[in-house]
């Protein structure tokens, strides 16, 4: 399960070391009211060290933010209209999906979570109507990751860095 890339088995109890992305969360979702739009998918080649250096805080398709982001239980699509798909897995039965909103924040973003679309089990991670999630992205071993307040420690990551192993098993 990954248990050395998290601080504490205390942590896990929080809700933070225990989202494993059950089959199927990672799949891609179209926003509210967007039935033909598709997620814009995040150019590797785009994500470099010089997106740090600037405010990010564009609500459109040349942000550092819009694309998919994931890891290990945990998936995002982030939309350039100011939507976000959220799914968040515990164990091989617990999951919860959710549509949220996203705007810039600072030298991040946050995202409130707005409606829980689909759930199964107890997630443990806190998440309710109304939640939010400040997240700014970092480098880590030469990759861009998405970080959350929430889940300090825990990244969400492009396909490269994912394939890194960065972002869990």
């Amino acid at each position: 399960m990954g248990w050395n890339r998290w601080a504490s088995r205390a942590a896990f109890r929080a809700g933070v070391g225990a989202l494993l992305l059950g089959a199927g969360i990672g799949t891609a979702l179209v926003a509210p009211g967007q039935a033909t739009a598709a997620p814009r998918p995040v150019d590797e080649g785009s994500v470099s060290a010089g997106i740090l250096s600037h405010v990010p805080g564009r609500q459109d398709v040349a942000s550092p933010y819009v694309g998919t982001w994931g890891g290990h239980g945990r998936g995002i699509n982030i939309y350039a209209n100011g939507f976000a798909k959220v799914s968040v897995a515990s164990g091989a039965s617990n999951y919860e999906k959710w549509d949220a909103r996203w705007r810039p924040a600072g030298r991040g973003i946050v995202v409130t979570f707005v409606r829980r679309t689909e759930s199964a089990g107890d997630v443990g991670a806190g998440i309710h109507r109304g939640t939010k999630w400040y997240g700014s992205l970092k480098r880590v071993r030469g990759y861009t990751v998405l970080e959350f307040d929430r889940l300090p420690g825990v990244y969400w990551c492009t396909r490269a860095g994912n394939n890194a192993g960065l972002c869990g098993a």
